[in-house]
């Protein structure tokens, strides 16, 4: 198995060190994982100045030397913001990161946050379905068309809380913006995630879903990883991965990446469910 989406405490919301993450790759033979810690850049987020590359670069020294057999990645996840992309871009030319993901969290500015919950129901409570996720499609397209990111993290995490409000989330209804954000992503050699943490939570489907798997699949979309999202050690583990794969596999992909100095690195997708 792989992972390449999930935090440790070295981001403000990760409760486990990498190191015990580590332990359980090895025990379950994952050949790859990257803990994609927030490096957030808005003076107004609550992780603000939480990061610390040199914590972050020693630990995954420390989980290298634990798990020898499998490849442990520097990853990061940023939260996209057009104005920011310039620091954006300074961080990962500072830092050798080897899996940039960028995710669109926020809509216009900090208060507008869909993937908090006290934040998320405050707008969509507010907001029709057209306005909401209209507006976090086209943030999603413009992190695709900057050509910044490795991975686009989750790309219908929208729906997170939003379906609480608006109902099951329908892929169709969302077509033409989802086709949009999959070219640029095509256009940019963009790869996507699929985030099986939707299992988890109020969607009932991974962010993104089939019918979406299915449109990036058909846009050119050929490099795709995939990520729990766990922030402890109980949301770590094989069991939804190997779900997750086996969807993608049912959407017509037959290989999955990581990405390691910044370069895909491909795997059978059949290759790894037989492991």
């Amino acid at each position: 198995m792989i992972d390449c989406h999930f935090h440790t405490d070295l981001s403000k919301d990760g409760r486990a060190a990498l190191a015990d993450y580590a332990r359980l790759a090895r025990r379950h033979r994952y050949l790859a994982i990257i803990p994609t810690e927030h490096l957030d850049l808005d003076p107004e987020d609550n992780s603000y100045g939480f990061y610390d590359s040199d914590k972050h670069l020693a630990a995954v020294a420390r989980a290298r030397a634990l798990a020898p057999e499998t490849f442990v990645g520097l990853g990061v996840e940023f939260t996209y913001q057009k104005s920011r992309e310039g620091e954006i871009a300074d961080w990962c030319e500072r830092l050798p990161f080897d899996l940039a993901v960028g995710s669109v969290h926020h809509l216009d500015d900090i208060g507008v946050t869909i993937s908090a919950e006290r934040k998320a129901r405050r707008y969509f409570e507010k907001k029709s379905a057209e306005e909401a996720y209209g507006r976090y499609f086209e943030i999603l397209l413009q992190t695709a068309a900057s050509g910044l990111f490795d991975v686009l993290g989750h790309p219908d995490i929208c729906k997170r809380y939003g379906v609480l409000f608006y109902g099951p989330f329908e892929a169709r209804r969302w077509e033409t913006e989802l086709r949009d954000v999959f070219r640029a992503c095509a256009d940019t050699g963009t790869g996507i995630e699929l985030n099986v943490a939707g299992w988890r939570q109020a969607p009932g489907e991974p962010y993104p879903g089939y019918q979406t798997l299915v449109m990036a699949r058909q846009e050119g979309i050929r490099l795709v990883t995939i990520g729990s999202d766990a922030h402890d050690l109980s949301r770590f583990g094989p069991e939804l991965i190997k779900r997750g794969l086996e969807l993608l596999k049912e959407a017509g992909f037959d290989r999955v990446y990581y990405w390691r100095e910044r370069k895909p690195v491909p795997l059978s997708i059949d290759g790894l469910l037989r492991r």
